[in-house]
């Protein structure tokens, strides 16, 4: 390659690059709703297929029944349990007593048992971070009230292009794909895979823990049952530990600080039942759906809140899974050079 070639090779290199990283700056806001779109384009691709091919339905129609779909089967009801958790989450401000009291509830039944200091104080700074976290999260979401209008439009035009163009966007990227067509296939699959597995699997398992958690905490009379729902929702991604970290406490609290034993006792044993539902619950989704390791998950799911809000429960440990897997392509495609 002579010189001046090599000069505007460089050059050209650089200048794409320097686009590409300006261009995905600028569509960091609008990340949630390219995510969104592009995950119940994935769950619901079967969908559109049956309903274009069985019923001989229009493209446009089968995307506009699904998109009617996907409101009132997601949307909706995010849209009311974040109003709900904001609601929650405003009160818990407004009157932060009962949560400190809670965390000092903890801390005073780890000294009981002699736990070491740096435990509790971790006890206590994981709580305070988490709560803190949360409420900033969804105080920004409702806030930014024309960021979340944009980011419906991007999502729902996303959505209705990849439903009624899929042939043509498969093979527009096809080029740009670095792998064989059989490798390109084998990669498409896969992520349909990752997609359901992570999704539909870990979601369901997540969505039923915490709806059962925060009912548990309002049968027995505890304050904030959609606030800690919630919370349980959230450490239900993490395998290792589960659940158990949320009404664990909160039983032991019942029962030792506030002397409501009938409460503790009864928050425990439902516990026991939502832990048992979910070791039968888990094993049964995951083979019919897929399972990912639960390390992707952990990692996944502490990268993705920061970053991407609550879709980042799922885009977290999706985007560690996408990457495992291009690098398994990678490493199949070109082992040998």
């Amino acid at each position: 390659m002579a010189q001046n070639d090599r000069f505007k090779f460089y050059f050209a290199t650089a200048l794409l690059v320097f686009l590409v990283v300006f261009l995905l700056w600028t569509l960091k806001p609008f990340f949630n709703a390219f995510f969104g779109a592009f995950l119940i384009f994935f769950l619901f691709k079967n969908l559109n297929v049956k309903l274009q091919e069985r019923f001989s339905w229009s493209k446009s129609m089968s995307a506009s029944v699904i998109m009617v779909v996907a409101t009132l089967v997601v949307l909706i009801p995010l849209f009311i349990g974040s109003s709900l958790l904001v609601g929650e989450v405003t009160e818990i401000i407004s009157n932060p007593q009962p949560l400190i009291d809670g965390v000092g509830k903890v801390t005073s039944i780890t000294q009981m048992y002699s736990i070491p200091v740096d435990l509790s104080n971790s006890i206590n700074e994981l709580v305070t971070k988490t709560s803190s976290m949360i409420s900033n999260m969804l105080f920004n979401l409702a806030g930014n009230v024309i960021q979340v209008f944009l980011n419906l439009v991007i999502f729902y035009f996303t959505l209705f292009f990849l439903l009624v163009q899929k042939e043509t966007f498969q093979e527009s990227i096809r080029p740009y794909i670095p792998f064989s067509k059989k490798n390109s296939d084998k990669l498409v699959k896969k992520f349909k895979d990752i997609t359901y597995a992570t999704v539909v699997a870990s979601g369901l398992i997540a969505l039923f823990q915490g709806v059962f958690i925060g009912i548990g905490f309002w049968i027995f009379g505890l304050n904030s049952p959609i606030f800690w729902g919630f919370i349980a929702l959230v450490v239900s991604f993490l395998p290792v530990l589960g659940v158990p970290i949320i009404w664990i406490p909160a039983a032991l609290i019942q029962i030792f600080s506030y002397h409501r034993y009938g409460a503790g006792l009864g928050l425990i044993i439902w516990g026991v039942f939502s832990y048992i539902s979910d070791s039968f619950l888990r094993p049964i989704i995951q083979k019919k759906v897929g399972e990912i390791h639960p390390l992707v998950t952990i990692v996944g799911v502490f990268i993705g809140l920061p970053l991407f809000g609550l879709l980042g429960l799922f885009i977290g440990p999706l985007l560690i899974s996408y990457t495992l897997l291009i690098i398994q392509i990678y490493a199949e495609e070109y082992g040998d050079y």
